[in-house]
């Protein structure tokens, strides 16, 4: 069984392998989630980022849950990905030392980041209790995390000082999102 994953188109129906879990994914969890919720619904807010990230993950854990159960595997492995997304976004709300830290803000989403990780350590241990004591359990991270201070985007400043330019005279006006991940 394959199940794609982050990089699938939003539309795409031919996601499984066979195709019939398509099917039994969505019945399963009300409706599976191919890929997470983009960045750009921060724009509608956080918190509206938050539960569509929390919507997602259950649906995850919910097939995920279901395939280890389905059968004994050879193989099996499953990606999360909101630990990723909420250390991007986040971080900052924690970091006492951030350049963006604002103690209001923070009263709100400071433990944002500590939640998710005893989300994912809850669903290490409900794996753990599905598996056999003679299967290897092996997690990874793709990479680790931590402040980033300062970003630059190197585009925007080779357009500003002249570097750059855009087809047809056309600038992409990504601030109002870059203003909403700080």
């Amino acid at each position: 069984v394959m199940v794609s994953g982050i990089l699938t188109p939003v539309s795409a129906k031919n996601y499984t392998y066979p195709p019939r879990f398509a099917e039994i994914l969505d019945e399963v969890t009300g409706g599976y989630e191919k890929v997470p919720p983009p960045v750009e619904l921060l724009l509608s807010g956080r918190d509206r980022f938050l539960g569509a990230l929390n919507r997602h993950f259950v649906k995850k854990v919910k097939a995920m849950k279901y395939l280890l159960e389905l059968e004994e595997w050879d193989f099996f492995m499953g990606v999360l990905h909101p630990l990723d997304a909420v250390q991007h976004y986040f971080w900052h709300f924690m970091d006492v030392n951030h350049p963006l830290y604002k103690k209001e803000e923070a009263k709100k989403y400071g433990n944002v980041i500590k939640d998710w990780y005893k989300k994912v350590d809850e669903l290490i241990g409900d794996i753990l209790k599905i598996i056999d004591d003679d299967v290897y359990f092996i997690l990874v991270s793709d990479h680790g995390h931590g402040p980033s201070y300062y970003t630059l985007y190197i585009n925007d400043w080779l357009y500003r000082k002249g570097y750059l330019k855009l087809a047809g005279g056309k600038r992409v006006k990504l601030e109002p999102l870059i203003r909403t991940l700080k």
